[in-house]
């Protein structure tokens, strides 16, 4: 069983257009930020498959050069020189992880989040609980 806290500001693109269904985030775990792309492939009965790519990046800034998609990469790019692609939400959590063993063998990792959303303003916040099952 592993344990850490992590802390981030994710950087939401769906935001800015229906057809930029994902998420880019930024997350900051001990001293290492880790620049997350993720996108909707299917959604039904409350879970989701995602597609996700991390790439590890120096400082708290996006590095758009590390998207492989090169349209998404270029549409990104034009968004954050309109000043149109900004932190919209800031997650504080504690994540708590097991790994699991399935019968079949399948390793699934179990984390837990608890913490808090919050607008980076500060007025707005929730309460955060999630579970997330993923396959190793």
């Amino acid at each position: 069983m592993a344990c850490g806290a992590v802390s981030g500001t994710k950087i939401t693109v769906g935001m800015r257009a229906a057809a930029a269904s994902g998420t880019l985030r930024l997350r900051r775990a001990q001293r290492q930020w880790t620049q997350t792309l993720k996108n909707e492939i299917a959604a039904g009965g409350g879970l989701h498959v995602r597609g996700e790519s991390d790439h590890p990046v120096t400082r708290d800034a996006l590095d758009l050069s590390r998207i492989d998609d090169r349209r998404l990469r270029k549409r990104l790019g034009r968004w954050q020189a309109a000043g149109e692609l900004l932190p919209r939400f800031e997650t504080v959590i504690h994540r708590t992880t097991w790994l699991l063993q399935a019968a079949d063998g399948a390793r699934v990792e179990c984390a837990l989040d608890r913490g808090q959303v919050r607008t980076l303003d500060g007025r707005r916040k929730a309460a955060l609980c999630e579970v997330e099952l993923e396959l190793k």
